[in-house]
């Protein structure tokens, strides 16, 4: 534990005291002023601090895709609130079909029922569809199985930063982790997405930081004194043919990630201090083209193209002149 109170996102705020914590709801966990995976995700994918700083003031609406993932979660964790919270979307009249997700009529219908998910008769079949497959994951049915696993808890952790002066830092982190069995240590996040293949899920991964996300949780996990966690992902398919496959980060991966979070974590926390959110510096710079969108030349094509003048052919007029005596 530290004497001085760690850096928060934002600053202010009451930061609960490191451990686990069960029966926090979603709404109390989001409340927490320390600092979640998705507040520095951005940064570690390029974005400047100020991007950072906007998108926790402007969270995302929870759209059906959003809802489908959040009723996975339900069903497998919480059966009987799942029953209960679960909600038809409004249907176009016209047409018999549920609104989209991006209209007005579905916004309003779900801010009239917050808490609630918002699921048609499909999505409910298909969620439980997904649930019977889950359960097929041998390791995984072993840890849900077991009474001494944790669902859905929250965790709080500080986390101690080196500064370039050699000065520590202390930031505030926190996470929440799907399933969690202690004993064997042994983490799972559930992942919905159309394609659960290697390639299909790598990218997914990529795009909204996964491997962060892993690295992160196991970096609390760790200083919570439960030592690095084998954290796992379910790649489960929205689409048919509904596979449900298991993923984990190799121990290279979560090397390279914990170098980049800490990192990333340093300047953010610097930002919250200074109350200063940079944004993308306006110095002229190279334009990067990232390599799979530039032709491809051999190489002698490549150093005929940038060492050798282009041949000047002769005007044909001043060909036939004959050259001054």
């Amino acid at each position: 534990m530290t004497e001085t109170k760690p850096i928060a996102f934002p600053f202010d705020g009451d930061i609960p005291a490191e451990g686990i914590w069960e029966d926090v709801d979603e709404p109390t966990y989001r409340g927490w002023p320390s600092f979640a995976q998705s507040d520095f995700k951005d940064h570690l994918n390029g974005e400047p601090p100020a991007k950072v700083d906007w998108r926790r003031q402007h969270p995302k609406r929870d759209t059906e895709s959003t809802y489908l993932g959040t009723g996975l979660h339900t069903c497998l964790f919480e059966q009987k609130r799942f029953e209960q919270i679960v909600i038809p979307p409004p249907i176009n009249k016209s047409t018999g079909k549920p609104y989209g997700d991006d209209t007005k009529a579905y916004k309003e219908h779900a801010d009239a029922h917050p808490g609630c998910i918002l699921i048609d008769e499909d999505g409910i079949r298909l969620i439980k569809l997904l649930y019977e497959r889950i359960l097929k994951i041998p390791e995984f049915r072993e840890d849900y199985e077991d009474p001494e696993s944790l669902r859905e808890v929250a965790l709080s952790f500080y986390l101690p930063l080196r500064t370039p002066t050699g000065a520590i830092l202390w930031v505030a982190g926190k996470g929440r982790v799907d399933l969690w069995n202690t004993s064997r240590n042994r983490a799972w996040d559930i992942k919905t997405l159309d394609s659960a293949t290697e390639s299909a899920f790598g990218l997914q991964a990529g795009k909204y930081g996964y491997h962060y996300q892993a690295t992160y949780y196991s970096m609390g996990i760790e200083r919570l004194d439960f030592g690095q966690p084998d954290f796992r992902f379910l790649a489960c398919e929205k689409i048919p043919t509904h596979q449900v496959v298991p993923y984990y980060l190799t121990k290279e991966d979560y090397t390279t990630c914990n170098f980049a979070i800490q990192r990333t974590l340093l300047v953010v926390a610097e930002c919250c201090i200074q109350r200063s959110w940079p944004g993308v510096s306006t110095e002229p710079r190279p334009l990067r083209i990232p390599r799979h969108f530039m032709p491809k030349l051999t190489e002698a094509e490549y150093f005929a193209s940038t060492t050798q003048p282009a041949p000047i052919e002769e005007d044909p007029i001043f060909a036939e002149e004959e050259a001054p005596a």
